[in-house]
């Protein structure tokens, strides 16, 4: 299932890489990392990283053997108001889901005869 965040961002390669890295935030990942973590072509996340690290919103952090690891540049601004809609998506979709579940509950309780 395609995460909530993923589709406002229109379920694009740069949507799924970012909502990996903000999910991730704490951790830096190499290219086949976030490929596998995303479902994202390797070639695909290679460009979509270079394009992020030109504009600023990811960094490299370490290498790990032959592998670059990276990181979301949580210095940067634009990666804070990422994060707050992020963030806000997350606490809609959760207020969704258990409105979701009361109103199912209160279903069962209807037919069951317990309201």
């Amino acid at each position: 299932m395609v995460h909530a965040f993923v589709r406002l961002l229109g379920n694009s390669p740069t949507a799924r890489v970012l909502h990996l890295l903000l999910e991730g935030r704490e951790f830096d990942y190499a290219i086949s990392d976030i490929a596998e973590g995303s479902g994202v072509h390797r070639t695909t996340v290679s460009e979509v990283v270079e394009s992020l690290m030109a504009e600023g919103f990811v960094i490299k952090t370490r290498r790990m053997g032959k592998s670059q690891l990276f990181k979301l540049n949580m210095s940067d601004p634009r990666i804070q108001k990422l994060l707050d809609l992020y963030q806000q998506v997350l606490e809609y979709q959760r207020s969704q889901a258990q409105t979701k579940n009361h109103t199912e509950q209160g279903a069962d309780f209807s037919s069951a005869g317990l309201t």
